[in-house]
């Protein structure tokens, strides 16, 4: 048969892993999905900036692959047609036509349009949005994307820095916790003893505590007895 203290603290580490488990996973894809959404938008920023300064198409594809180099950034231009104008990561003359691509149909008919695909070009999990812009009174779909693998990088290290802190607090709880268990099970190691001696007749004479009114009482009724 276990201590009472033993049991207590089986029961307290259980209910510490469960918490950690359930609530790191959620922790980590909140984490996740806000960072997701913070790309989206810093990707937005970014065709607006470049479609503010795409007037000279003679220059964009050192416009693009510029970007590239400074935000490690995929940069596509494309035509209402779906035609490639400029492409950062490839030559765009051997480019499959992009008028059906998910996110340019999405950006068609909403504000804007962003999705989640593995990139053959790159051969790495992309994360891409794209924009409906107005140059020189056509229409063309500026779209930016970003490597998945930095956004769940920049994730992991968020969790870990938010796990970190809370399981620094779950140790210095666990740590009072169990103070307090001893502090309890030693008060009843004292009543258990001067029961003892009582079985025994040893006339033991008083016993007393002072750690919570609870076991002041029990010892004053002992005393009593």
């Amino acid at each position: 048969m276990l201590r009472l203290h033993d049991i207590f603290l089986r029961k307290l580490v259980l209910v510490f892993l469960v918490h950690f488990i359930v609530l790191g996973t959620g922790l980590y894809f909140w984490i996740k999905d806000i960072y997701i959404e913070q790309s989206k938008i810093d990707l937005l920023h970014n065709i607006s900036i470049l479609s503010t300064q795409a007037h000279n198409f003679d220059k964009i594809d050192s416009t693009v692959f510029n970007i590239k180099k400074e935000t490690n950034l995929r940069v596509t231009i494309i035509a209402e047609d779906g035609a490639i104008i400029a492409e950062s990561d490839r030559d765009k003359a051997g480019m499959d036509n992009h008028k059906n691509r998910s996110e340019i149909i999405s950006a068609k008919h909403n504000e804007y349009g962003s999705t989640t695909r593995y990139s053959d070009t790159l051969e790495t999990k992309l994360f891409y949005v794209a924009k409906k812009v107005t140059i020189q009174n056509k229409t063309y779909y500026i779209r930016m994307a970003r490597d998945i693998d930095d956004i769940v990088d920049s994730s992991i290290l968020i969790f870990i820095k938010v796990a970190s802190l809370f399981l620094l607090f779950a140790a210095f709880t666990l740590w009072l916790i169990i103070k307090v268990s001893r502090d309890i099970e030693n008060e009843t190691e004292n009543i258990l003893g001067f029961l003892k001696d009582m079985s025994q007749q040893n006339r033991a004479s008083s016993i007393k505590s002072s750690y919570s009114v609870e076991f002041h009482k029990i010892t004053k009724l002992l005393t009593n007895t």
